[in-house]
């Protein structure tokens, strides 16, 4: 019997992977996860401080939407 789990909210890199997936995709076509992340991080690294801090105030958004829907949450691997 698998108990149901609450998966964790998204941090800013992982939005930002999200949102430029498609992208990386549509450039170099299906490839590998590893070298996607790793493209998305060199990316994340040259983007611009106004979008850094757009990505980082969504997942700040995200983490308190979080709680209040899941309260009591505490992360256990």
């Amino acid at each position: 019997k698998q108990e149901l789990r609450v998966p964790r909210p998204k941090n800013c890199f992982m939005l930002y992977r999200s949102k430029v997936l498609p992208m990386i995709m549509a450039e170099l076509g299906n490839i590998n996860n590893k070298i996607i992340s790793k493209i998305a991080a060199e990316r994340w690294r040259a983007e611009s401080e106004p979008v850094k801090t757009w990505y980082r105030d969504m997942a700040k958004f995200g983490k308190e939407e979080h709680a209040r829907n899941n309260p009591g949450y505490k992360y256990a691997p």
